[in-house]
């Protein structure tokens, strides 16, 4: 993460990803394939077991084919394993807001929708963004509220401890993600860019935009 705005808005969405797959080293041993993901800049397959698979062409019409890739893996009975390597690897996913806006946009709503069952999936965007909301927007608004003498000093008490407790976890995640701590204290305006592009991906539905390239998904109605 090399710009300011990398820096701010990346940690909220590898954080939402930490919290989504805490579980990803149970998902091959459990057979729980929607909690699968990999990272698709590194893939390490043996030969047979990729082409056993199909190679990339199995997800050739997916929008987030790493993921998909993980949960064929886990669902063909494959072992499948993720491994933390910031020591021999590295890469930049994006160089800008204007990057991070249409690579997230690409894979929010959808990748979102594949890890659910179809029951669950009207829900996932609504309840994703109250989450979202209440969490790292409410807080911040509330304390801002309070200093203007809204609420009260029980009021103005809660949100002073939320908003510092939230500044110490978010500074001690960006740190722990490669960008310097002091990126954390600007968490409210992550939350706020990360909640905007979740609501554009959200609003875009399948329309999807790519490298110059415009899309239109299939429908998840018929998928498991």
């Amino acid at each position: 993460m090399g710009s300011f705005w990398e820096r701010v808005v990346q940690p909220h969405i590898f954080l939402a990803l930490v919290f989504r797959f805490f579980d990803v080293g149970r998902a091959a041993t459990t057979g729980r394939w929607r909690n699968a993901i990999a990272n698709g800049q590194f893939l390490l397959f043996p030969r047979d077991a990729y082409e056993g698979l199909g190679g990339h062409a199995a997800v050739k019409d997916e929008v987030v084919e790493d993921l998909v890739f993980a949960q064929i893996v886990v669902r063909s009975g494959r072992r499948l394993s993720m491994r933390m390597a910031e020591t021999a690897f590295a890469t930049r996913m994006y160089r800008s807001l204007g990057e991070v806006v249409i690579g997230w946009s690409k894979n929010f709503l959808m990748g979102g929708l594949a890890t659910v069952p179809p029951r669950l999936r009207p829900f996932v965007a609504p309840v994703s963004a109250v989450v979202g909301v209440t969490l790292w927007l409410v807080p911040p608004v509330t304390l801002a509220a309070a200093l203007a003498g809204a609420g009260g000093d029980g009021l103005l008490a809660w949100a002073f401890l939320t908003v510092g407790s939230s500044l110490v976890l978010w500074a001690l995640c960006t740190r722990r993600m490669g960008a310097p701590a002091a990126y954390g204290l600007l968490y409210p305006l992550g939350a706020a860019v990360g909640m905007w592009i979740f609501l554009r991906s959200w609003a875009r539905g399948r329309r999807v935009v790519w490298k110059g390239r415009s899309y239109v998904l299939p429908d998840l109605s018929g998928r498991p």
